[in-house]
């Protein structure tokens, strides 16, 4: 898969795919990309096989005879896309291993003889067929990281839900158990690993048990034509250690004129009472303003009752309203 270095590649050694820095793919060997094509690109295993070809020198980035550069992500997508298409048309799993028999009669260049049996990662590097160091050193260490890609475009990630712990800020808490719920699919097996390994199988639903820490926690599923995937990871917080709250002395205000204002006068109004006794009621407000006014004389700070300055914001609105209201006559 892919050249490590590809200055003016000739028409017979052109890849199926090219891919470049942008990630753009372009067809290379001539037949149709909806067409099974035979290439010409890993001598000794062309049948069965396609070639991808991604643009620019990969090699070392200190390699003393031609420095290369690492890949960009893009052209990593581009890679990733063309081979979870191409390896889906069959089922074959991107993570996967093959077998596959060499062709290259003896003497001829093959990397390894006639009929001989060779075991491939699906997705290997020009390098694994053939003698050469293509597809270079920075990009044949990504090909993991494309395998992986592929076959979350292949197999989408698995969708699950967290119950009986209490999620805050992408995390969820609780004092021992979670449980992770699926929509199941016929066919399918599934199970929950917490930090790695299998901790409770289920058909739809798996309740697990956490000892107190941070856990990581994933559904796992193996489909019936042999593919797998996995959902995202949950981190689950088991906490069983009631909060301590350190003894402190509590002080209680007192209560300030002002309230002690306001609730009178509140209470002479909630009740209805006699108009004589919310008369009373007011005068002892009013007689409180005076004795903030005598305060404030005395060079102490008033407090300003807001219902007071609601009243008498209020009556002299009214006077004002009086004062400019025009006299209404009776029709003659």
């Amino acid at each position: 898969m892919g050249c490590g270095r590809v200055d003016r590649p000739e028409p017979a050694d052109l890849r199926q795919r090219l891919v470049d820095k942008c990630g753009t793919v372009f067809e290379g060997r001539a037949g149709g990309v909806d067409r099974p094509v035979h290439g010409a690109h890993t001598y000794g295993f062309n049948t069965d096989t396609t070639g991808i070809a991604v643009l620019g020198t990969y090699t070392a980035a200190d390699d003393p005879d031609v420095p290369g550069v690492a890949p960009t992500r893009e052209a990593l997508d581009g890679v990733a896309k063309i081979a979870a298409w191409k390896l889906g048309l069959t089922g074959v799993d991107p993570t996967a291993k093959t077998t596959l028999t060499s062709a290259a009669p003896d003497g001829t260049g093959g990397k390894y003889p006639y009929g001989q049996q060779v075991e491939f990662d699906t997705i290997s590097g020009h390098r694994d067929g053939f003698a050469t160091a293509c597809p270079g050193e920075q990009l044949y260490s990504a090909l993991p990281a494309i395998r992986t890609a592929a076959k979350q475009i292949t197999v989408p990630a698995l969708t699950a839900t967290v119950t009986g712990a209490a999620a805050a800020g992408g995390r969820y808490y609780t004092k021992s158990t979670a449980s992770v719920n699926w929509t199941p699919e016929e066919g399918a097996t599934y199970h929950v690993s917490v930090d790695g390994a299998t901790a409770a199988t289920g058909a739809a639903s798996a309740t697990v048990t956490l000892t107190p820490g941070t856990h990581s926690v994933q559904l796992h599923a193996a489909f019936a034509d042999g593919t797998t995937s996995a959902s995202p990871v949950f981190t689950v917080i088991a906490d069983t250690i009631r909060p301590v709250i350190s003894s402190q002395a509590l002080s209680l205000r007192r209560s300030t004129r002002q309230q002690r204002r306001v609730a009178r006068l509140a209470h002479l109004e909630s009740d209805r009472q006699h108009p004589s006794q919310l008369a009373e009621g007011h005068h002892a407000v009013r007689q409180d303003v005076r004795d903030d006014h005598h305060a404030v004389g005395r060079g102490r700070q008033a407090v300003h009752d807001p219902v007071v300055d609601a009243e008498r914001r209020g009556r002299r609105g009214q006077r004002h309203h009086r004062r400019h209201q025009p006299l209404h006559r009776r029709p003659q």
